[in-house]
Order: C-alpha cells, then sequence, then structure tokens
C-alpha cells in the first residue's frame, strides 16, 4: 500500500510536519499493518532545518518504509524561489519513479501539489482512498481552493473522513467510507501529578489566531481563580508564539489562576503532561466555516489521557459518537468557558476510554473493508 503525504519521523531530521497530522497519519500506518498491509509511504517533505539530506529509505519493521526526497534548507529569499520554481519539478519526478499504474494509493488530502497527484491519479489509472482532515477553501474562504479541491474529491474511489459531516457534505455519491475523528490509540497510566491541589488546565493545539483556541483558553483564566492553573500546550509560528507569549504575561498581571506556557510536547512526554492534568481544552473559535469541514482532534488525545474536554457546542461533535463525553459551553467567550470548567465534577475516565477502544475496533473493520476492495 503506497501513502503519499507530509510526513516525517522525528530521527529524519525534516521538516517541519504538523504534530496532529503526523500522529494522525501513525495511526493510519499502524492500522494498514494490522490489516495485514506492507506500507511503503512517499514524504512530500521538502524542508531541512539545518544542511542538506540526501535522499534516503527509513525501515520501521519489516511492513513499513518511508522513502524521502532530498531535502535542502530555505535560506534567504533567493533559495526560497528557487524552492518555490523546483520544488513541483522534484515532487512529479519523486512520485514517476515509485507509483505505478493501477496502483491503489492512500492519499492524505492538502493543497500543496494538487495538480500533480491529480495528474498522476489520471495518467496511472490508480486507486485513490483520500483522507479528508478540512476543506481548506472553507478555512481561508478561498473559492479558487474549493474549486481544486473538489475536482480531488470526484477521482476518489473511497475516501477516509474526519467527520460525519465531511462524509455528507463532500460523499455525496455514497463511495465507500470510514468515519476517523483522530488516532484511537490507547494510552498507558504514567501515575503523575503535579501535587498541589490545583486544578490544572490544558490547552494543546495551534496558536492561529483565526481558530482562535490559545487565545480563548488563555482569557478564559481572567474569570478563573487562584485553586486554578493553565497551560498552554502547541505549536506555530515565531510570530503567533510571540503573540501568545506576549499576551500570557497580560493576563498574568490580571488574574490569580497562572498561565504557563508550555511549548510542543511529543508523543510520550505530551501524554504524561496531559495525565498531570484535569481538564482539556478544545476551545477554538465556534463561528466560522472551518467548524463545518474540521474535526477538533486534540478532544480524543484528551479522552484517551483522562481528562474532562470543555469545548464549544459544534455541530460536529453534536453528531459524533463522542459527544455524550463532552463538556459544552454556548457562547464564544472566555466568561462562558470559565463557568463551565468551574461547573465540572472532576471524574475518572473509564467510559471515554473504553469509548476510544471500540472506536478503534470499529475503524479497522471499515477499512479492512475498504483496501479488499483493491485486492
Amino acid at each position: 500500500m503506497k501513502i503519499v503525504a507530509f510526513y516525517s519521523n522525528r530521527n529524519s531530521g525534516i521538516g517541519p510536519t504538523s504534530p496532529a497530522a503526523v500522529n494522525k497519519l501513525s495511526y493510519i500506518i499502524d492500522s494498514m499493518i494490522r490489516c495485514g498491509k506492507n506500507v511503503e509511504l512517499l514524504s512530500l517533505c521538502s524542508i531541512s532545518a539545518e544542511k542538506k539530506i540526501k535522499k534516503h529509505e527509513t525501515f520501521i519493521g519489516n511492513q513499513f518504509v518511508i522513502k524521502y526526497q532530498t531535502c535542502s534548507p530555505k535560506k534567504g529569499v533567493i533559495s526560497k524561489i528557487v524552492h518555490k520554481i523546483f520544488d513541483p519539478l522534484k515532487v512529479f519526478f519523486f512520485l514517476s519513479k515509485n507509483i505505478k499504474k493501477r496502483e491503489t494509493i492512500y492519499v492524505y488530502h492538502c493543497i500543496n501539489y494538487l495538480r500533480i497527484i491529480k495528474h498522476f491519479i489520471k495518467s496511472k489509472e490508480l486507486n485513490l482512498i483520500l483522507e479528508v482532515e478540512e476543506v481548506y477553501g472553507d478555512v481561508t474562504s478561498n473559492k479558487k481552493i474549493i474549486n481544486k479541491e473538489r475536482k480531488i474529491f470526484d477521482l476518489a474511489n473511497s475516501f477516509i473522513f474526519a467527520s460525519e459531516l465531511l462524509d455528507e457534505k463532500i460523499n455525496v455519491n455514497k463511495r465507500p467510507s470510514s468515519i476517523l475523528y483522530g488516532p484511537y490509540t490507547e494510552k498507558p497510566f504514567y501515575n503523575t501529578s503535579f501535587n498541589d491541589n490545583k486544578i490544572h488546565c490544558v490547552y494543546a493545539g495551534t496558536f492561529n489566531e483565526t481558530k482562535g483556541g490559545a487565545d480563548n483558553a488563555i482569557k478564559s483564566a481572567l474569570y478563573l481563580d487562584g485553586k486554578y492553573q493553565m497551560h498552554i500546550l502547541g505549536f506555530g509560528n515565531d510570530k503567533e508564539k510571540k503573540r501568545i507569549l506576549t499576551l500570557i504575561d497580560e493576563i498574568n498581571k490580571k488574574t490569580q489562576c497562572k498561565v504557563f506556557f508550555e511549548g510542543l510536547l511529543i508523543k510520550d512526554d505530551y501524554d504524561k503532561f496531559l495525565q498531570k492534568c484535569s481538564v482539556g481544552l478544545s476551545t477554538q473559535n465556534s463561528v466560522g466555516a472551518f467548524n463545518e469541514s474540521s474535526f477538533p482532534s486534540k478532544v480524543l488525545s484528551f479522552m484517551a489521557n483522562g481528562l474532562n474536554v470543555v469545548t464549544p457546542k459544534l455541530q460536529v461533535l453534536e453528531e459524533s459518537k463522542i459527544s455524550r463525553f463532552m463538556n459544552y459551553y454556548e457562547c464564544n467567550n472566555p466568561n462562558d468557558i470559565a463557568k463551565v470548567i468551574k461547573s465540572l465534577v472532576i471524574k475518572d475516565s473509564l467510559e471515554e476510554k473504553e469509548c476510544i477502544k471500540k472506536l478503534d475496533e470499529l475503524f479497522i473493520a471499515e477499512l479492512d473493508r475498504i483496501l479488499k476492495v483493491y485486492e
């Protein structure tokens, strides 16, 4: 099984890649292996932070290999222009060499290189399993991007969707599909705690100002007293990170509930930190077209690590199989977020963990059904 995606394991030196995307792809790779498939991932990553890296293969066990392109730094204006011109050609020849005619490929939907992907699907008569996390044109309100995305959607033979709403919106011809909110991964119990008798709340995710999740979480501290503490984990560009740090400094001058910036944590370090907290905040702005075409997969990480989840009342969550585990707030303002936090009865989440296990079993069965169509 070939997978085409922006993917980098942390030991490759290649990046950057979205931690959420890598986590979900890692789960998909594991799921395909559990369905009896050998997996070859063609990574489209093309940036090295420090030095040029020759194309290479990374073998992980007997059933999974990652093939990387040659990567070089983007330093300076001229280098970025050269990359912009030649990266699409490099991707074209990379895929030409590694994809055979009438193969089945699994593509993680993104707006980069849409035209090239479309060309290969048609010219090589590929069977396309398309993973759709969101409609990027909805996020940017860009009709041109939406039209490009629709052309790829029309070419797909089957889908993996991030939500039921995406399935209803895109899969009008009722092609084979499955719903994957995020990694359905059981977490080990690390027995970690702050041991300070405070209620620790954590936001984990993007610092993007439009989505506003980090901003809303930080500002909710204004309405919490000293028995609470707020932790901000996540990722963003330098400008976004600087803005978040400035906002934290401003809020900490006004409130007893102190806000701490924890940076980006991954894998075991991420799970260990979450398990030290009691409340997981998925506090993205509830107004915006992106809410109709994306799923806040962080709520699954919160559930799997035993946290009580606080989130706006989004249709995508209300119609999901995990809706009953959410603690919803109605209005998109920090005061309402704080009210729900203060109303929580902190509890163990054995039922939530059992739900994650059942979702995993269901997805494996549905993925196996889709894969068998192309055998």
